[in-house]
């Protein structure tokens, strides 16, 4: 009877983990769609699926979620301080009503990130399969969708920038864990991957190009690496195949920068958020440092022309472009350095004393996460931030540090075996 229970319960883990993402997924995309200047009987469509989207999410983190898949003491000591100060976070200033309820279901940058680190308390293998699953599944919408939305994609900033966060994550983690797939699912992943720093590129949109890079430097930095000395050669060809690419890319550059990629060329060193950085500090106060101005926390920006989110005074701002400032304007230098107190040990784990790629991969995502809190890496309710989330629970989950690629692949990724 125990083994049955046991074996119910498995599979309840499972469903409730691909519930989860399957939520996720559908909120993002929900977002997605809605960033489109659209009619408002089908905007209101799209907020029930998010709406049905964080229902699923809820229900599977309800349904699943459990601290003793946390197996590292400090960790746990950790991330319950840090959980605490987020509730200290949302319920400092916390305001009900219906117009900051709406929009904290339906923006993923205000309210709902709070939550994402919990992904961390359902079983890895569990959600390594079904995120694994999603990435794949999501690179190919990629291409489904890339020429009938060009238009959006080319030509309106936020439905562009989406639609690479939504879409083009996925061929980012699988690429970093290339060895766990086919040769057809890493080309189609690391065209994606080009094809997103394409489009963040002819957009100008620095921070994302940086993210994809990232995933490009850190796939090469962990192929080296993973690569015996017997293989010298075919390191040599891929050296030489890089620095044919980055000449190839370069003079691309050179000979459409007045056309193609003018907008970045204009603001390539251009200094945008001067005025806005200078705001924030100015309208912080000492204790605002140390412990944040709650959720719904603002600082003072009249020479910013931007419409409020919350239908309040337009000269006051609920977003920081900078992912540390961010998570000071709402918790303080404290909820940094608890944040920082769980994601550099994880790295140091993940890198160091682990023997497979696996756990070695999701190390660079939390070093490129941690890199991107600079020029954005704002904490969003959104599939990027929770695989960061997650990475972190794997680097400090003991068992699959010392689990051989062969294990891994059998254990983490099943469904590409």
């Amino acid at each position: 009877m125990d083994k049955l229970d046991a074996l119910i319960d498995i599979e309840k883990c499972a469903k409730d983990t691909n519930r989860l993402i399957w939520g996720v997924v559908i909120y993002c995309i929900s977002y997605l769609i809605g960033t489109l200047e659209i009619q408002p009987d089908w905007l209101l469509f799209i907020r029930l699926f998010q709406g049905i989207g964080l229902l699923l999410f809820a229900m599977a983190l309800i349904g699943s979620a459990r601290f003793s898949t946390i197996s590292d003491r400090y960790f746990k000591i950790v991330f319950i301080l840090l959980m605490g100060w987020h509730c200290f976070v949302i319920l400092s200033n916390f305001t009900v009503s219906s117009t900051f309820i709406k929009t904290y279901l339906r923006e993923p940058y205000y309210f709902l990130h709070f939550f994402v680190p919990l992904v961390i308390l359902l079983p890895a293998n569990f959600f390594a399969d079904y995120f694994s699953r999603w990435s794949f599944r999501l690179v190919i919408l990629f291409f489904i969708l890339f020429i009938p939305f060009s238009y959006w994609i080319f030509g309106y900033q936020t439905f562009s920038e989406q639609y690479v966060w939504v879409l083009g994550v996925g061929g980012g983690f699988i690429i970093l864990n290339y060895i766990y797939f086919s040769a057809k699912i890493r080309i189609l992943s690391f065209i994606v991957v080009i094809l997103s720093l394409f489009i963040c590129t002819y957009m100008a949109r620095r921070n994302i190009m940086l993210t994809f890079s990232g995933y490009l430097f850190a796939t090469g930095c962990l192929y080296f690496a993973f690569t015996s000395l017997s293989d010298i050669i075919k390191k040599i060809m891929l050296c030489l195949l890089l620095i044919i690419m980055l000449i190839g890319g370069y003079l691309f550059f050179l000979s459409v920068q007045d056309t193609v990629f003018s907008d970045i060329s204009d603001r390539a060193l251009v200094n945008s958020r001067e005025d806005i950085f200078l705001s924030y500090f100015e309208d912080m106060s000492e204790r605002d440092w140390i412990i944040g101005k709650g959720m719904d926390g603002t600082y003072y920006a009249p020479t910013v022309d931007e419409e409020s989110p919350f239908g309040t005074d337009e000269d006051y701002r609920f977003l920081i472009e900078g992912g540390y400032l961010q998570v000071i304007l709402k918790g303080g230098v404290i909820n940094v350095l608890l944040f920082l107190l769980i994601a550099l040990p994880a790295i140091k784990k993940g890198l160091f004393h682990s023997n497979n790629l696996f756990t070695k991969s999701s190390a660079m995502l939390i070093i490129l996460w941690l890199v991107d809190m600079f020029p954005w890496g704002m904490p969003a309710f959104d599939l990027r931030y929770m695989l960061f989330w997650f990475s972190i629970g794997v680097c400090y989950n003991s068992e699959l540090r010392s689990f051989s690629d062969a294990e891994i692949k059998e254990y983490c990724f099943p469904w590409f075996n």
